[in-house]
């Protein structure tokens, strides 16, 4: 997956030639299955992987496929913002300044389209606190001055 950058979505691992079980072996735990995901930076390059194990309730479904795919692009923003930060810190070393590091806005919505999750960033960008977005319609939210 790491070396394709494609989602793998694997029901049932414990009969999926791709499954390693020797994790499972050394800990007791018995992964029923998996959804794995790719971490793409900005320039489309995979720069890692997400993965989630073992739904309770059967196989993973389209918004659970989703909401890690929101939580990877948070994850990608953020290490990029790392490597921003400490490649400035080694480039001002010794020197004066400061240097804003400023990340995308994520925010995620329910399947009604009710606003779930917004970054710090997000927040900043339309002005607003999350008391003033969390639950809200999307239609609501980028609405007015924020449209």
């Amino acid at each position: 997956m790491f070396t394709t950058g494609v989602t793998i979505d694997i029901p049932d691992a414990q009969v999926d030639s791709r499954f390693n079980p020797e994790f499972d072996e050394e800990t007791g735990f018995v992964t029923r299955s998996v959804l794995c995901v790719p971490v793409i930076n900005k320039r489309g390059e995979v720069i890692g992987a997400s993965q989630a194990l073992s739904r309770t309730t059967g196989p993973f479904t389209y918004e659970d496929e989703s909401r890690l795919k929101a939580f990877t692009a948070e994850i990608s923003s953020v290490l990029e913002s790392a490597q921003m930060f400490d490649a400035t810190e080694n480039m001002n070393e010794g020197k004066q300044g400061s240097v804003e590091i400023v990340s995308d806005g994520v925010i995620t919505f329910d399947n009604q389209g009710n606003v779930m999750t917004c970054n710090t960033s997000g927040l900043k960008i339309m002005c607003a606190t999350l008391e003033d977005i969390l639950h809200r319609p999307a239609h609501e939210v980028f609405a007015g001055p924020n449209a």
